[in-house]
């Protein structure tokens, strides 16, 4: 199985997985990203791709929320919008919260869904997280 690891400090934040033997953790995640507000997609898509990766069977569920990335309302779209619906059209659960948005990972996620053309909004930090998973989950974006 796969765990996921938040190491968050004043100065930097790190979000990595790693493979082990015991149960994925079942913690609940909330990262602060008010220092990072515009590379908030680039980690929700890192969840996605998991949740998108894992086995359908799966019955584990665990969400992971972003806060304090308001600011990404009025960027070249409502970057927080934008990404909640891009994950809803490739079938991984997602909520926009007033700050940020929420990630639900486990049975939530639609393993039947085919490929789906990802709506960017001409900007360019969505295509690049998209990019991202598409590269990770080949054939569904």
């Amino acid at each position: 199985t796969t765990r996921l690891v938040i190491d968050q400090t004043d100065t930097y934040t790190t979000v990595s997985f790693c493979s082990k033997t015991s149960k994925l953790r079942t913690d609940n995640f909330r990262l602060d990203m008010a220092h990072l507000t515009d590379t908030f997609p680039t980690a929700a898509i890192i969840v996605a791709g998991l949740a998108l990766a894992s086995a359908p069977s799966t019955k584990h569920r665990w969400t992971f929320q972003i806060t304090n990335v308001e600011n990404q309302r009025v960027k070249e779209c409502d970057r927080i919008a934008a990404v909640v619906d891009n994950l809803l059209a490739l079938g991984v659960y997602a909520k926009e919260r007033q700050d940020g948005l929420e990630v639900f990972v486990g049975d939530h996620v639609s393993h039947e869904r085919a490929s789906v053309h990802v709506r960017c909004h001409g900007d360019h930090r969505l295509a690049m997280s998209f990019a991202m998973l598409a590269a990770v989950v080949p054939g569904r974006v």
